[in-house]
């Protein structure tokens, strides 16, 4: 469950993190969430993500795209190859060529 502005803003506080006008919001981000994880259990959002593509391109990469998932909650293999399991990876680091469907 997400926490809310006011406790991040407390916590940010509290460890004496302020916003940096010189660097971006990215690199700010990393910073103030390693710091943070020390006093507030942070850890990432776990996306559910849908593979999608025929069986001849499955065989190819398929088990590429099995390790790059936390745990698998359905798999079909009749007509098309079809995996649908959650991953906190980027799912941008498969080099096949497939549909990628990302549900929140």
């Amino acid at each position: 469950r997400p926490y809310p502005v006011s406790i991040l803003e407390k916590a940010m506080k509290d460890a004496h993190i302020s916003a940096k006008p010189n660097k971006s919001a990215k690199q700010q981000a990393l910073e103030v969430i390693k710091i943070l994880k020390e006093t507030i259990p942070i850890e990432r959002v776990k996306m559910k993500i849908k593979v999608s593509m025929t069986m001849s391109d499955a065989k190819k990469c398929r088990d590429q795209i099995k390790g790059l998932f936390i745990s698998v909650l359905s798999e079909d293999n009749d007509s098309q190859f079809e995996i649908v399991s959650y991953s906190h990876k980027l799912y941008s680091r498969i080099t096949c060529v497939f549909s990628v469907y990302v549900e929140q």
